[in-house]
């Protein structure tokens, strides 16, 4: 019975390679050896994050490319439909699918990539006497944010509200009336997200109330303007 049938092959050289020059073959780390050699911070989570992005993010200048992917992802998707409903036969699958990718992008840009590419986090609460309080958030540790992701999601988050304008403007002179409900819903949204993370970005460097809330900073608290 040989080595192999017995399970005690324990050399990285295949049987018969009796040349003691021969290059041994290819020894891959597991996960968890990966893991111990990344993690020496002392952090659990600091170390779990570095591995995420030497294991996932090689090659790749984005910090959280999954992210930034679904940061343009609706947004395109939006304006596709949008340009294919003038050549499709129905308006109604257009109009609704279109409504779902505005949607889906404002929700996706203000609870995940803002939070992710950029640390930054905007939101409303309701006091208990009814009343509405706008926070503006940063992360307590911003060295971890990738220059490419602040670039690119600062970019396309103003290019949104202003292309949808330019597109209201196309819509109003090509007299296209039952298109305008949805201009409208794209650039206010797309400004909502805007203006909200133009205020964490005025006041990452002003902490007015140093309130620390999972991890973050409250930059301010008040109202909305």
């Amino acid at each position: 019975m040989t080595d192999i049938e017995k399970g005690n092959l324990t050399t990285d050289t295949f049987p018969g390679d009796e040349d003691d020059n021969a290059t041994p073959a290819t020894s891959f780390l597991t996960q968890e050896e990966r893991y111990t050699a990344v993690g020496s911070s002392g952090n659990k989570i600091e170390d779990a994050r570095e591995f995420i992005r030497t294991t996932y993010n090689q090659g790749c200048p984005c910090g959280h490319p999954i992210a930034t992917f679904f940061h343009l992802f609706f947004k395109v998707g939006a304006l596709f439909v949008y340009f294919w409903s003038m050549f499709a036969t129905s308006f109604v699958i257009p109009f609704v699918i279109c409504i779902l990718f505005i949607s889906f992008d404002f929700w996706t840009v203000k609870n995940i990539t803002g939070r992710l590419m950029v640390g930054l986090r905007w939101w409303n609460e309701v006091q208990e006497d009814g009343s509405n309080v706008w926070r503006f958030e940063s992360r307590e540790n911003l060295d971890d944010v990738a220059q490419m992701d602040s670039y690119f999601f600062w970019v396309v988050l103003y290019a949104q509200p202003v292309l949808w304008v330019l597109i209201l403007i196309v819509s109003i002179l090509l007299a296209k009336p039952s298109w305008f409900f949805v201009n409208a819903l794209a650039i206010v949204l797309g400004s909502f997200n805007a203006w909200g993370y133009f205020k964490c970005q005025k006041g990452k460097n002003i902490i007015k109330a140093n309130t620390k809330n999972g991890g973050y900073n409250l930059l301010w608290h008040g109202s909305w303007l």
